[in-house]
């Protein structure tokens, strides 16, 4: 009976324990279906909260998109909110937005870059044409984690079209009032760009003397300038000019022969002359009013024109054997012949470059204008040649250029290039109604002496070596010969006996504080036309400024009498920083055409320049 009693009491305990222990996992598992339910429940929210924040994420961008196609100039470095009313969205400057309480979302417009071939890029150069968007949205995860979407891209001014002027032909069609197109390197191909014109003015002012007979060549040096004298028994006349245009004769040489050329080296002159024999005289000039001719050499004919350097001299001769000859100086009263070339044609000029020597000679020889390699003086080579029209009389070097004076009065000017000194070429040339006889450089200007009566010297602009253009001609009563410039004078040897050298004023150049430019007019083809912004490239200087007006109306009559306005649509202001959106004139009667004026001031020592005038309109 005990044992009975125990096996259900046994029993009955088990059985409690089943039921707990099946309420336990009971309960377990109904809990954890619980969490499992809020678990799916709060994932599902989190993914459509976050498929939310994308949404308006992309709906910042379609608005900004939608914000560019209304005016691309909108769109400003920055960040923003968004705004709609009315129908209209645009960006305010409060940002962020809130969006239903919940969510923040700021727009950031920044510049786009492209790399050096072109493509976008973090950094390189900006592109004015294109602007980085990005739209970001925030919210807080159950008010405790922050969370984030963003979305970017790339928008571009696309319905715009732009009208250039950069250009030489572009910019002539202008017009210039103390302005000048000047051009600039490529790209584009005939690139130009605007600077304030320099004001270039010879003066009548001029003093002669006479020196007893025609001047052939003149080389000045401080106060005092030395002309080789075309007169058999006084072949050199020095004259005082420490006032130039009361020039004053010191005292005259003779040097066995009419002088021909004259070169100053140190304290002495090397003169060609007119002996077949003794065709080179040297004196001692170290007095200058008392010079001494130390001997005359003998180089086997006339003497042409010479160049020193160190202590060698190389002679042109005017003789078809040994016409090129190198003399050793260091000693200059016992002078020696070490080298000679046989060019079979008389050589008449010479200028020195470094280990070259540029040699002109007559027209018969196989190549007038020669290159020599002169590094070792007692072995001379020639290594370069170009055959030129004509003789070649006159030569002056400007680093890789040449100017080539020439006896073909219909290309009398020949442009070289010397870049490389064994292959040089033929460049440009220049009719200046007239044949060369000396030419002279200072600085932008070439002066050219000439056989014509009327104008015995020619001044050339050469600031661009490639377009050389005449700027003023004088009339000395003469023929003109050898020609140097010294300070703010000409001096230059004459064809007249009773004055042999004339000393005129060089060009005065100035530049103007100010000056002005209006551009061809544009033909948009449109009544409709929609100005977006005028933007320009443009160089500074200390004192100088650039800034512009525009100008539009319905037809070209009515564009000549519309007003010149600004960035307010007024005539009181002017466009000062690129990239200003345009605001018109309220009055203009169409905007079909526009011109636009530029202005530019200067310190009237440099100019500013601009590079090129863009306008981006819509059509």
């Amino acid at each position: 009976m005990g044992s009975l009693l125990t096996k259900i009491r046994m029993k009955k305990a088990f059985s409690l324990v089943e039921i707990l222990l099946a309420m336990v996992l009971f309960t377990i598992f109904s809990t954890s279906i619980v969490y499992l339910s809020v678990d799916t429940l709060q994932r599902d929210s989190k993914i459509e909260i976050s498929n939310d924040s994308l949404l308006y994420a992309r709906e910042g961008l379609e608005v900004v998109r939608n914000i560019r196609d209304r005016d691309y100039l909108a769109l400003v470095n920055g960040e923003y909110g968004l705004n709609f009313e009315d129908d209209v969205w645009s960006l305010t400057d409060s940002p962020p937005e809130i969006i239903n309480d919940f969510y923040s979302r700021t727009i950031t417009i920044k510049d786009a870059y492209r790399d050096a071939e072109g493509n976008i890029a973090e950094t390189g150069t900006v592109d004015p044409e294109m602007k980085k968007i990005t739209a970001e949205v925030t919210w807080m995860w159950q008010e405790v984690v922050s969370k984030s979407s963003s979305l970017t891209t790339y928008l571009a001014n696309w319905r715009s079209d732009d009208w250039t002027q950069t250009t030489c032909a572009e910019l002539n069609e202008g017009v210039f009032e103390d302005v000048e197109a000047a051009s600039t390197a490529s790209p584009p191909e005939n690139n130009c760009a605007l600077q304030i014109q320099v004001a270039e003015e010879i003066t009548s002012d001029f003093a002669s003397s006479n020196i007893g007979h025609h001047g052939d060549d003149v080389v000045v040096d401080g106060n005092y300038a030395f002309v080789a004298t075309y007169d058999s028994s006084d072949g050199l006349t020095v004259v005082d000019v420490s006032d130039p245009l009361n020039p004053d004769v010191i005292t005259t040489v003779d040097v066995d022969g009419k002088g021909r050329t004259v070169t100053k080296h140190g304290d002495y002159l090397y003169m060609g002359v007119t002996d077949s024999n003794d065709g080179l005289a040297i004196l001692d000039i170290s007095d200058p009013e008392n010079p001494d001719l130390l001997l005359n050499l003998d180089i086997e004919d006339y003497g042409n024109q010479s160049a020193a350097a160190g202590d060698y001299l190389y002679m042109t001769i005017d003789d078809d054997d040994d016409s090129f000859q190198v003399i050793d100086i260091s000693t200059p009263s016992s002078p020696e012949v070490i080298a000679s070339i046989d060019f079979g044609d008389d050589t008449n000029v010479i200028s020195l470059d470094g280990s070259y020597a540029y040699v002109g000679a007559d027209d018969y020889a196989s190549t007038n204008f020669k290159v020599i390699d002169i590094s070792n003086p007692a072995n001379p080579n020639e290594v370069g040649g170009l055959s030129l029209e004509d003789d070649i009389d006159a030569l002056a070097l400007d680093g890789v250029f040449a100017y080539a004076g020439v006896s073909e009065s219909d290309a009398s000017l020949q442009v070289l290039n010397i870049a490389d000194p064994e292959n040089p070429s033929l460049l440009t040339t220049l009719d200046i109604d007239g044949k060369i006889r000396g030419l002279a450089l200072d600085g932008d200007y070439l002066y050219a002496s000439t056989n014509q009566n009327d104008q015995s010297v020619i001044i050339i602009n050469v600031s661009n070596p490639l377009i050389p253009s005449v700027i003023s001609t004088v009339d000395l009563d003469g023929k003109g010969n050898g020609i140097d410039i010294n300070g703010e004078y000409i001096y230059m040897g004459l064809d007249v006996s009773n004055k042999g050298l004339v000393i005129n004023r060089a060009l005065v150049t100035s530049l103007p504080t100010s000056g002005t430019f209006i551009t061809d007019i544009l033909d948009t083809t449109s009544t409709e036309t929609i100005y977006n912004f005028i933007e320009w490239e443009h160089t500074d200087t200390p004192g100088g400024s650039v800034k512009f007006q525009i100008r539009t109306a319905d037809s070209v009559s009515n564009l000549a009498l519309a007003t010149w306005v600004g960035s307010d649509g007024t005539n009181a202001t002017y466009y000062e920083t690129s990239m200003t959106e345009i605001t018109l004139d309220p009055s203009a009667n169409g905007t079909r055409y526009l011109q636009i004026k530029a202005f530019i001031t200067s310190d009237g020592i440099e100019t500013p320049t601009i590079e090129s005038i863009n306008i981006n309109y819509i059509p």
